[in-house]
């Protein structure tokens, strides 16, 4: 129905034409009407036809022209294309956000202002080959924006369009897997508590820096003294911060071209290439200096060091390693149980420093005890034990925050729990001394209870050691006849005895805290303090 009329308006348009009588329509007049309109109702089909094919071709290649942008827009990989003289003219999303640069259109940018000034150089001498010779490289270099640095790898190479050479690149961001690497890298030649290199570093290092023209080499191996003692008062943290702070001293005194080197816990060795003999104890006296100036926690530090040095090729640098090895190891046996015992003293002070009524308790609590033990017949070697684990009874208190030990309030759980920890680190603090090690089990015990509610091992009776139970009462008694934080008033010499009498054969030893009573305090009368030196 619809042809028919379409047929019908074609034919009226046709003898419209006709009767104007143009040159050019001449020669329809041999064709009759209808089939004139029957031939161009097929051109015009036909041409209908054609048109929707082109449409749908058009169609489909809108599709695979967005399809592909998307791919190029949308790609995680980063793209950018730009031109001979680098001009940018194309960056997908990908590079956008790789470089934080937001909604900024970089579009006739020259790409050099995002290449950092590191990488420049070898940029311009890639692109230039690249335009010369058309081989495609890979190149690894840093893009910069603002304060944004990224280490990328850029692989580039020449893309005809249009009938112009363009460059197009796809970026990779190898940011974090360079650090990675760095960081994996720096691991396994340094030590990861100091940043010094490591045993492994120094190896491979004596085995390449052993050649005549570093001639004479020398060798300085330090061992840290006290360091355990450190650890069992302060906790390990503590004791990683003496070794930072050696291995900075170690820095500061060394040259930059020489290798220092932890190999093991408290271990260090420095090579000095081209150094003499008179040359590394000038160093050594220059270190020992500079420690004499530095203390950690109020106490000095201390280490023993011993050196050698290779001369010619005829030496082995391994044998010069143990040679100063060995004169490290002597040096630390002969002053080590001195020093030790300085360590543990100088402790000891530096407690009475931060708590002068510290001192002035462990003076007393020596002296009440010494009345008691000569009432029990001790003789003078038992004695003169029981003093000194007085006057070190509350050593472990060192590790204590003062503010803990000289708070007037009631203590939270958590601080009681925290003093209570000082009879376990004494007790650490001394085992390892040899002076000291046989008092250390009087140190740990003196908070224990007779009934087994006492701390840190929760004894009972006779399993607690005579002495500790002999500290115990001395402790307890000055505490209640003296100004205390908590107690600005103390108790009377007859309150705190009571109290003694009440507490005998549950908190303490009730047969002692009788001769306390009776035969020391009764008989004697309380004299200045007059103080003792630690034996």
């Amino acid at each position: 129905m619809q042809r028919d009329l379409d047929k019908e308006k074609l034919k009226k348009r046709i003898e419209s034409v006709i009767q104007k009588g143009q040159e050019e329509s001449l020669d329809l007049r041999f064709k009759s009407i209808d089939e004139l309109v029957e031939e161009v109702s097929v051109y015009h089909q036909e041409l209908q036809y054609q048109n929707q094919e082109l449409m749908r071709v058009q169609r489909d290649l809108d599709k695979s022209e967005n399809k592909f942008k998307r791919l190029f827009y949308e790609g995680i990989v980063p793209y950018i294309v730009y031109d001979e003289d680098g001009m940018i003219e194309l960056a997908n999303k990908a590079f956008i956000r790789l470089m934080g640069l937001g909604s900024t259109t970089i579009k006739g940018h020259d790409i050099r202002q995002y290449i950092h000034p590191n990488s420049q150089d070898l940029f311009y001498l890639k692109h230039k080959s690249l335009l010369k010779e058309g081989m495609p490289y890979e190149l690894d270099l840093n893009l910069q924006h603002n304060d944004l640095v990224k280490e990328v790898k850029l692989m580039s190479e020449i893309w005809d369009f249009d009938d112009k050479r363009k460059i197009k690149a796809s970026v990779l961001d190898m940011t974090e897997t360079y650090s990675r690497e760095r960081k994996i890298h720096f691991l396994s030649f340094r030590d990861q508590l100091t940043g010094l290199y490591n045993r492994r570093f120094y190896e491979e290092e004596s085995r390449r820096m052993d050649v005549p023209r570093n001639y004479p080499i020398s060798i300085v191996m330090a061992d840290m003294n006290g360091l355990k003692l450190f650890n069992d008062a302060f906790g390990h943290e503590t004791g990683d911060s003496l070794l930072k702070l050696f291995a900075y001293e170690l820095q500061e005194t060394f040259r930059q071209d020489e290798v220092i080197a932890r190999i093991g816990g408290d271990e260090f060795v420095v090579l000095l290439p081209k150094c003499h003999h008179d040359h590394v104890q000038e160093i050594i006296l220059r270190l020992h200096e500079r420690l004499s100036k530095i203390k950690l926690k109020d106490l000095q530090l201390s280490i023993a060091i011993g050196h050698g040095t290779q001369k010619s090729i005829h030496e082995d640098l391994d044998d010069v390693l143990k040679r100063a090895e060995n004169r490290m190891y002597q040096n630390k046996i002969y002053h080590d149980n001195s020093k030790s015992r300085n360590i543990v003293l100088s402790m000891l002070h530096a407690l009475h420093e931060k708590n002068s009524r510290e001192e002035q308790h462990s003076q007393r609590v020596a002296e009440w005890a010494i009345l008691l033990g000569k009432e029990l017949g001790f003789d003078q070697t038992q004695l003169d034990q029981l003093k000194t684990a007085c006057q070190l009874h509350d050593i472990g208190k060192i590790a204590i925050d003062y503010s803990i030990l000289d708070k007037a309030e009631p203590l939270t759980l958590e601080e009681y729990e925290e003093i209570q920890n000082h009879p376990a680190i004494g007790y650490r603090i001394l085992k390892g001394v040899p002076d000291f090690a046989s008092i250390a089990d009087l140190v740990l015990c003196h908070h224990e209870r007779m009934d087994g509610l006492g701390y840190p091992k929760g004894l009972k009776a006779n399993q607690i050691p005579l002495k500790a139970r002999i500290i115990a009462i001395v402790d307890a008694y000055d505490a209640m006849v003296s100004k205390r934080p908590y107690r600005p008033i103390p108790m009377t010499k007859q309150e705190a005895s009571q109290e003694l009498l009440d507490h005998g054969g549950q908190q303490f030893d009730e047969k002692l805290v009788t001769i306390f009573v009776e035969q020391v305090l009764n008989r004697s009368k309380r004299g200045n303090v007059t103080g003792t030196e630690v034996m």
